[in-house]
């Protein structure tokens, strides 16, 4: 009788502790999507940033643009030293 009644308890016990794993697996899967999508917007962020900095410097030096989209090629440095 004793041994039906714990057999029985104990079933509960594993049955009440696979529910709140469950319970628990899911919030930590929701937590998972949360953070990659803040990272994936922080990621966004940066390269926006990026971006901007290096636009903004070819607007400050108009004669850099046509470096870049002309595709005209750099120039040499001339050499300074003693020959």
């Amino acid at each position: 009788m004793w041994e039906t009644i714990l057999g029985f308890v104990s079933l509960m016990l594993v049955a009440v502790s696979l529910c709140f794993s469950a319970v628990q697996t899911r919030e930590v899967a929701k937590q998972s999507r949360i953070n990659n999508g803040i990272g994936s917007a922080t990621a966004l962020m940066e390269v926006n940033n990026l971006s901007r900095a290096w636009h903004d410097r070819l607007l400050e030096n108009p004669p850099l643009r046509a470096y870049f989209f002309d595709r005209n090629p750099p120039r040499r440095p001339t050499p300074t030293g003693p020959s």
